[in-house]
């Protein structure tokens, strides 16, 4: 009838869901056991269009299983793996993904602080091949973050490879 407005305009693209500014603390509860438990903020199967920043995140990190245009930015996570080993960011095979200006400190050295994975099929092995754009696009884009850990060492470790930071940023990530 020609009364809407822009704002009531149908689009085919969903608006962003925003996590920020919290306080987020995972532990053990009744249901669930010590080798069975959540991240933070686990945005899996699919799941779209997130930007999570400015939280301060304590005994568990991020995740993606899947999902695509994740924006992680800002975010204090203070020992991931203190129950599950989890890394500070898991991330899956998904397109337009960025983990940026986040602190990361470890608990220990049994895990990396980041879980990087390109391929899209899931749970086939971790695929991590700088040569390859197609399948880089699916692996989360990291920048200027920091990380703590006991050793002061970094090592992405993807399928039978090991990646140090100093590697990942000579190919931008």
């Amino acid at each position: 009838d020609g009364t809407g407005t822009a704002s009531d305009a149908v689009t085919e693209y969903p608006d962003w869901t925003h996590i920020s500014h919290n306080l987020i603390m995972n532990g053990p509860s009744g249901n669930r056991d010590l080798g069975n438990l959540f991240p933070c903020v686990d945005n899996d199967d699919g799941s779209n269009h997130y930007f999570i920043s400015n939280n301060v995140c304590a005994y568990g990190g991020f995740k993606n299983y899947l999902g695509q245009d994740k924006i992680w930015e800002g975010n204090l996570v203070v020992y991931p793996g203190r129950w599950s080993g989890d890394p500070c960011l898991c991330a899956w095979g998904g397109p337009n993904e960025s983990f940026q200006n986040n602190t990361c400190i470890m608990f220990d050295d049994s895990s990396s602080p980041l879980q990087l994975d390109g391929s899209i099929g899931g749970l086939h092995g971790c695929k991590i091949d700088f040569s390859n754009r197609t399948l880089m696009a699916n692996v989360a884009m990291t920048s200027r973050n920091k990380y703590y850990t006991t050793d002061a060492q970094f090592t992405l470790e993807c399928g039978d490879k090991q990646y140090s930071l100093a590697e990942l940023q000579a190919h931008g990530w």
